[in-house]
């Protein structure tokens, strides 16, 4: 795939707990700070200006309080987006499976990327990913993947603990 004009190439890793991080290609648009304020302000004006018209909404207050957070939110999101992906590709530090982001994603990086195949929560951050042995790589790989089956209490399923359900007489 071809970068767009002006998009930067951006040297990224997505990474994880636990496991080593993957390279990725990133290819996206830097925003300026001059930019994020006017979208900002500009979000902002029409949050401002939408509250009164949905004001016109009986029950009244709930229509006009409610456009006023949304726009509220689309506000923060306008003042933190950094990057606007043109492109994304990469490999899951988990399970190997391929990676993108949609085009026109906006990013404050790190950004959290959940792995349809493993359900991993991994995060993308500009930077190079380390040289690291494939051997040892897939070791860290195989270790995450035994502790998120074997759950966080030492190998033993979590239970619920209950009267009924415990037996006293061996002590668990």
């Amino acid at each position: 795939m071809q970068a767009t004009t002006g998009a930067e190439r951006v040297a990224a890793r997505i990474g994880g707990n636990g496991v080593y991080a993957t390279p990725a290609t990133l290819d996206a648009f830097r925003r300026t700070r001059a930019e994020r304020v006017m979208r900002t302000l500009l979000t902002f004006v029409g949050a401002c200006m939408a509250a009164p018209v949905a004001f016109l909404i009986p029950p009244h207050a709930e229509p006009s309080a409610l456009a006023f957070l949304v726009g509220l939110y689309f506000t923060r999101r306008a003042w933190v987006a950094e990057w606007e992906v043109v492109h994304m590709r990469g490999m899951c530090a988990r399970c190997d499976a391929p990676i993108e982001l949609r085009r026109g994603t906006v990013l404050y990086l790190p950004h959290t990327i959940t792995c349809a195949t493993c359900r991993a929560e991994l995060w993308l951050e500009v930077g190079t990913a380390p040289v690291v042995d494939e051997a040892l790589r897939r070791a860290a790989m195989e270790q995450a993947s035994v502790r998120t089956r074997a759950g966080e209490l030492g190998g033993r399923p979590p239970q619920t603990w209950s009267p009924a359900a415990s037996n006293w007489g061996d002590g668990s």
